[in-house]
Formats: structure tokens, C-alpha cells, sequence
């Protein structure tokens, strides 16, 4: 697995080119995280929830294995023809799934967000919980169909497609 490292303001490119790789061990700093590469980048023990950059997933699969596996500070944008996959309940600020993304699928576990845009689709999910004024965009068909349960606390989601879930 990558040691841990303090991502200064230029942050760290993580190329898997096509293999897996485990970040194990903390990252702290400013820095963002950037994944490149097919396969897959797992950050699991306390990998990141130090640092408060932003994090890019341009190819292949980021796979959180703990609760929140990265700090709620930052923007996470996935392109590409890259994914989500997490084994732990994930709480994100801004969520970014460009339309073509291999999609979130969650394993069961609960996906929080504060506000985002999802272009494509969130499955095996149990609980999707949207937080606060912000608004969440839907911009595929279905986006939530594997959502087991949806939860607007505050703001809205609004759908590409003419639904709207407001707040509680």
C-alpha cells in the first residue's frame, strides 16, 4: 500500500494503471487527490480524512472501505469512465458523477450529500440523505433507482427528467 503523506497545495496523482492499489495510512495537507488509470485506488484505515483538497477520479474505481473515507470539505468529481464503489456509509459536500461515469454503487451502506450533480446511476444503496440548502442535480434516467430510501433534510434534488423532492 502508499504511506501516508501531507498533500501540500499541488496535492498527489495516484496512477493504478490498471491494478489495484490500497492507501493505507493517513494523508493530511491542503493538497488534492487526484486518480488516474484504470483499477482500482481503496482508501481504507484513516487514508484520508486528513486532508481538505479536492479529489478527481478521471479513470477507474475509487473504493472507500471506511466511513467517511474522505474529509466532507471538499468537491469529489468523478469523469470519465470512472466509479464509486464503498464498503462504509460516505457523507460527501459536493458530489460530481460527469454524465458517462460508471456510477456510485454504495454495498448496502448510506451515501449523505450536501449538494452535487449525478449523471449517472446510484445502486445498492440504503439510505441516500440529502443535508443542506444546497441542491442536488439528477441528470440521468432512474439515477436513484437502487436507493432503497431517500431523505431531503434541506434544499431539494431536482430531476433532469420534471421531479422534484423537496425538503421535510
Amino acid at each position: 500500500g502508499l504511506s501516508g503523506q501531507s498533500l501540500g497545495s499541488r496535492g498527489e496523482i495516484i496512477d493504478s494503471n490498471g491494478v489495484n492499489v490500497a492507501a493505507l495510512s493517513a494523508r493530511s495537507g491542503t493538497g488534492g487527490l487526484g486518480k488516474n488509470g484504470a483499477g482500482i485506488l481503496t482508501l481504507d484505515g484513516a487514508a484520508s480524512t486528513g486532508f481538505t483538497g479536492n479529489t478527481t477520479v478521471n479513470q477507474g474505481t475509487l473504493n472507500l472501505a471506511v466511513e467517511d473515507a474522505i474529509a466532507n470539505s471538499a468537491v469529489v468529481h468523478f469523469q470519465n469512465a470512472s466509479g464509486l464503489t464503498a464498503t462504509a456509509d460516505q457523507q460527501f459536500k459536493d458530489l460530481r458523477m460527469d454524465t458517462g461515469t460508471a456510477g456510485i454503487n454504495m454495498s448496502g451502506f448510506d451515501l449523505s450529500l450536501d449538494k452535487g450533480e449525478l449523471g449517472s446511476v446510484v445502486t445498492n444503496t440504503g439510505v441516500l440523505t440529502k443535508n443542506t440548502s444546497g441542491v442536488l442535480n439528477l441528470n440521468v434516467v432512474d439515477a436513484l433507482s437502487g436507493v432503497t430510501t431517500v431523505e431531503v433534510r434541506e434544499g431539494n434534488i431536482n430531476s433532469a427528467f420534471g421531479q422534484t423532492l423537496n425538503s421535510l
